[in-house]
């Protein structure tokens, strides 16, 4: 036997409902109802008929496809992206950790920051060198041109830039396919601060 304990009818509804709940079955009870209605019912042989209750929630709609799409494809975007900088780093983390360079001058003069350097025989090919110029709170990077090295391979640059006695310059090098270099994280060399040339 089932028992209405708490239920909230529209006033269009109520007629119909009046006339169910004369005489009529459990099920006909639930199909009478407006698809609005809130129900909290009772079941006296139910396993939760000692002071339990089971909810019934009529009209509640489901997500839209559209929105379903969308989400769907946002969540396959970035997880493809995920995959993608997870490859690079573990590419470019191997090859940067078989840089071997030799430095034997990083030193300013005359707001020019003198380089001279060698890509080592046993080292991988660089792509390209950068330097990262810090500044207080300012970064800037320079991107050295025509500084493909292979393994052995001498360098020697002056590149002109402010600088001041707090100057910090970190050595970069770029390594990876020339169609897809990629940037080391970790510099190859750094001063900090930038002490003059002698």
């Amino acid at each position: 036997m089932y028992a209405v304990r708490k239920f909230h009818v529209g006033e269009a509804d109520a007629p119909r409902l009046l006339n169910t709940l004369q005489g009529s079955s459990p099920g006909d009870f639930y199909n009478a109802l407006p698809r609005v209605i809130f129900i909290n019912i009772l079941a006296d042989d139910s396993p939760m008929s000692n002071g339990g209750s089971s909810r019934v929630f009529a009209g509640r709609r489901g997500m839209s496809p559209l929105i379903a799409t969308v989400l769907l494809m946002a969540f396959a975007v970035a997880l493809g992206g995920m995959i993608m900088n997870w490859s690079i780093d573990t590419r470019s983390s191997g090859d940067c950790d078989n840089i071997k360079v030799q430095v034997t001058r990083f030193c300013g003069k005359e707001n020019q920051i003198i380089l001279t350097m060698r890509n080592d025989a046993a080292s991988v090919p660089l792509r390209g060198i950068k330097l990262n110029v810090i500044e207080s709170s300012l970064e800037s990077e320079l991107r050295i041109k025509n500084s493909n090295l292979n393994p052995g391979q001498p360098f020697d640059i002056s590149v002109p830039t402010a600088l001041t006695p707090a100057t910090k310059v970190q050595l970069i090098g770029v390594v990876g396919p020339e169609n897809n270099p990629v940037t080391c994280t970790m510099p190859l060399a750094q001063a900090d601060p930038l002490k003059d040339c002698q």
